[in-house]
């Protein structure tokens, strides 16, 4: 309805003509004028409704958008990936490194208070995260070993002065190069997982240009990942198969080192540091003491 038609309604009923009226007149008026009011009412809902439908449609449509740029971005690291393997020679392709990624994302993760809910999952994941630390130095390594081989550099650090001796150049880039090693051996399980097929959650769509340093180091670590990647998808196939002895090896050492937390739920009068106790040798046993015994049985088949 034209909102001027509904103004001049409106005056009409107000103005004094209506006084004027008969009884019935009045009541017919009277309505008009309540429903008037609801029309405006529900005119105005209605419009409500209409902005809230289109500011959520506006809403989808962005992000839809940034979904579109953030797979861009990830598609267009993988194939500057893919292209360092290539350059490498190191024989992994799109569906290898899928797979490889695919092994992190199947790892127990901690549910809470940074450990998974069962002993198992808690034992996998304490495990899973030994090797991945272990495995780091002699990935990344791996990594620098074969850039060299192709006499590839590293990027020259950002910022660095165009006027800079080849003594400095070398010098900053060896600084660069042994902090981006830190980040790596640092970097979470899942992370990596990520950053093999070219994801950087924390980046969203805003990856660095291709032809920056950032991007290229990027990559380099991406190569690393995938390296470290199957490293540890052996040594977790090697220590779920463990020989009869060292099992045995295992539970001859829990056995004395839960020792102290038999005892103590045997015990009437059980004490809270006794508890908390028992609670701490009982997270070394499973988190430190499997996992170092399986990584010193498997380590040198895994480093292969």
């Amino acid at each position: 309805m034209n909102w001027n038609i509904l103004k001049i309604l409106e005056g009409y009923i107000g103005r004094g003509r209506a006084q004027e009226t008969t009884t019935t007149e009045t009541e017919v008026v009277d309505k008009l004028g309540n429903a008037l009011g609801r029309l405006r009412e529900l005119t105005h809902k209605l419009e409500q409704e209409q902005e809230t439908a289109a500011e959520r449609r506006a809403q989808e449509l962005k992000d839809e958008r940034l979904k579109k740029e953030i797979e861009r971005a990830h598609s267009q690291m993988l194939q500057a990936i893919l292209t360092c393997h290539k350059d490498l020679g190191t024989g992994l392709d799109e569906s290898r490194l899928k797979e490889l990624h695919d092994l992190y994302e199947e790892i127990p993760q901690p549910e809470e208070h940074g450990r998974p809910t069962s002993l198992q999952n808690m034992i996998k994941y304490a495990t899973a995260k030994l090797f991945h630390e272990e495995l780091g130095p002699p990935s990344w390594q791996k990594l620098l070993t074969a850039l060299a081989d192709k006499g590839i550099e590293w990027p020259d650090p950002e910022g660095l002065s165009p006027n800079a001796t080849a003594e400095e150049k070398e010098k900053a880039r060896a600084h660069y190069q042994a902090r981006n090693e830190s980040a790596f051996l640092e970097r979470p399980l899942r992370h990596s997982g990520d950053l093999i097929i070219g994801v950087v959650k924390i980046w969203r769509a805003s990856y660095p240009t291709p032809s920056s340093g950032l991007y290229r180091e990027t990559v380099y670590e991406a190569v690393a990942s995938a390296f470290r990647a199957e490293s540890l998808e052996r040594a977790l196939k090697l220590a779920s198969d463990v020989p009869e002895e060292l099992v045995k090896k295992i539970d001859s050492l829990l056995t004395e080192e839960l020792g102290v937390v038999y005892r103590a739920l045997n015990k009437d009068d059980l004490t809270l540091d006794e508890a908390h106790q028992a609670n701490q040798v009982t997270s070394k046993a499973y988190c430190c003491i499997i996992p170092r015994m399986l990584w010193n049985h498997v380590k040198s088949q895994a480093l292969a």
